[in-house]
């Protein structure tokens, strides 16, 4: 994996068959967001079990927030969620 992940990427591990092309395809990018989330990798070379960033299209945050109205209180942890988590996500 890259040793520097940027915000808004997942983790991603290479599979057979994959290139950035069908990668950006099932992952609503493009090849060139690919490519510059992973700088460094050479696109022409992916091997089994890389691992690479993807980005991530329109990031949703969600937060547990429990209490009243007069005391809220936000417990948990804020996560992240993937384009296929996200409210409103249409598989293509």
């Amino acid at each position: 994996m890259p040793n520097n992940q940027s915000f808004g990427t997942f983790p991603y591990t290479i599979q057979s068959g994959d290139t950035f092309f069908k990668l950006a395809q099932q992952y609503n990018t493009t090849a060139n967001d690919l490519a510059l989330a992973n700088p460094g990798v050479d696109s022409n070379n992916l091997t089994l079990g890389q691992n690479i960033s993807l980005p991530m299209t329109n990031p949703a945050a969600i937060a547990d927030i429990k209490g009243g109205p007069l005391r809220p209180q936000i417990s948990g942890v804020v996560r992240f969620l993937t384009h296929r988590e996200a409210p409103g996500f249409v598989p293509k």
